[in-house]
């Protein structure tokens, strides 16, 4: 694939831009959008992502998938996860995990998050924007957001856009590889970094507080979780985490 690394000095989201070259015709798989402000970054369920300017990595990548190399969705989105997550461990010196679906979580706060929005012709799967936020320098944040970033972890300063060069080669690195990419041992090693997976956790479901305990996620990306004595499977979108007492 090719791997060509754009910059944008500001723009409303990184994922709208790369979609927009698509519904265009101008989308060459491999090529990244990182940009120094979002005016409106998005993230999961359309929660909205406030990034000081120059001060994060804020980056979409454009991947025309092999869907042959892949089992369904989610197996894609646990692959980047995964990459992802090994690269900001190289980086912190705190373990690092995956909060389902794919948020970066260390020491119980957001590190980062990724936002994947494909695009289908009929059922052929023939685009995905893999959306990529990743707090870098930044110090505050909102009151009620638990975030952190790289530099309070550990202390030290990174050029936002390096990190980000060596990310998008790393997910190139990856995809490049074109071999079948093993679907349980994927999900196997995204559980390996499950946050909070074997513990006991307050989750909202169908507007009730119920304590659960994580069980880990399944090859069709749900969630098991056990409540209430019964295990139970639940999709993205279906349970809200509430917040935990820092």
């Amino acid at each position: 694939m090719k791997a060509q690394f754009n910059i944008l000095d500001t723009v409303d989201s990184t994922n709208n831009y790369a979609m927009g070259r698509i519904r265009d015709g101008l989308a060459q798989s491999g090529e990244a959008w990182f940009t120094h402000e979002q005016t409106q970054g998005r993230g999961q369920m359309g929660k909205s992502w406030i990034s000081e300017r120059s001060e994060n990595l804020l980056m979409s990548v454009i991947i025309k998938p092999q869907s042959s190399l892949f089992e369904n969705i989610f197996h894609f989105n646990a692959i980047i996860s995964t990459v992802i997550r090994d690269f900001i461990q190289k980086l912190v010196p705190d373990p690092v995990f995956i909060k389902w679906p794919n948020d970066i979580y260390v020491n119980d706060r957001k590190a980062g998050g990724m936002l994947i929005e494909n695009r289908f012709q009929g059922k052929e799967w023939k685009w995905s924007v893999i959306g990529l936020g990743i707090n870098v320098n930044q110090k505050k944040f909102e009151t009620d957001f638990q975030a952190t970033s790289l530099y309070t972890l550990n202390n030290t300063k990174f050029d936002p856009e390096t990190l980000a060069r060596a990310l998008h080669q790393e997910i190139m690195d990856c995809l490049s590889a074109e071999v079948f990419f093993d679907l349980e041992a994927t999900v196997a090693c995204y559980n390996r970094h499950l946050y909070k997976k074997n513990e006991n956790v307050k989750l909202i479901i169908d507007d009730n507080n119920h304590t659960c305990k994580i069980i880990g996620v399944c090859n069709d990306g749900m969630l098991q979780i056990e409540v209430e004595n019964r295990i139970k499977k639940v999709r993205n979108g279906e349970i809200i985490w509430k917040q935990f007492e820092l």
